[in-house]
């Protein structure tokens, strides 16, 4: 398999007040609905890293890179997101980049 074209996305976010004056249960249900959200979208394909930026930025709290085939699922990653857990985060920053397969190696890469 010959090396191709990735999609690549940085999304950035600050946690909302609503998050931290919850009570454990609700923090509980909202932690197993976001591990069940990330393993469906997993799945689906996508590469998906996540990582905490608490303490480095004021507006960031935690980062999730997102590595696709095509840029269409980096939306559909978006907009579930949003759609699942808008009302518990905002975006900070988001970043899109590609990667394209470098001139100077010609041979198949593994992934």
């Amino acid at each position: 398999m010959a090396y191709e074209e990735k999609y690549l996305s940085f999304y950035f976010f600050k946690s909302k007040d609503s998050l931290y004056s919850a009570d454990s249960a609700p923090r509980s249900a909202f932690a197993s609905k976001f591990i069940d959200f990330i393993s469906t979208q997993k799945k689906n394909g996508l590469d998906i890293r996540l990582y905490t930026c608490k303490g480095y930025r004021e507006d960031t709290d935690f980062l999730i890179w997102l590595i696709a085939d095509n840029f269409e699922a980096s939306n559909q990653f978006y907009a579930g997101f949003e759609r699942h857990f808008g009302s518990l985060f905002s975006a900070s920053y988001i970043f899109h980049g590609m990667t394209k397969p470098s001139q100077y190696f010609k041979q198949e890469r593994p992934q």
